[in-house]
């Protein structure tokens, strides 16, 4: 099992607007790192545009991108079934197709991940909840 990784906390961490956000990506990622992490290749035009090189690299050199082709049915379906927006159901897609858990600094995403049925975590609300169930996974 793995995690899927909202670009959510990835923007907490890199632009270190809101001490606490910050506080809790950085401790996050910092654990997550011996697992596998999983999003839509479409998040590197969403980096690109917020982080620039920075937070681009750091996802070409640390997570498993699931290409266009392969997630696209999953996207459709999960925006029918949850009315979810369609950036945020390729993030719930790619939690769905790799049987990981979606990690997200965004209400809304949490929200119809569980519609989707998956497992979620808010990470500003679910921090330790999340932590621990990071250490239970092997």
């Amino acid at each position: 099992m793995g995690l899927t990784v909202d670009t959510s906390v990835l923007i907490d961490f890199f632009t270190k607007r809101y001490a606490e956000r910050f506080d809790i990506s950085k401790e996050f990622l910092k654990n997550a790192r011996s697992k596998p992490v999983y999003c839509p290749r479409l998040i590197l035009a969403e980096i690109i545009v917020k982080l620039a090189d920075l937070g681009y690299n750091f996802v070409i050199e640390n997570f498993n991108l699931i290409k266009e082709d392969e997630i696209f049915d999953s996207v459709l379906k999960i925006c029918r079934n949850t009315g979810s927006r369609a950036i945020d159901a390729y993030f719930i897609a790619a939690a769905k197709l790799t049987n990981s858990i979606l990690i997200t600094n965004d209400r809304i995403m949490a929200n119809n991940g569980r519609k989707a049925g998956i497992e979620v975590y808010y990470l500003i609300e679910d921090f330790d909840e999340a932590l621990k169930r990071l250490k239970e996974m092997k």
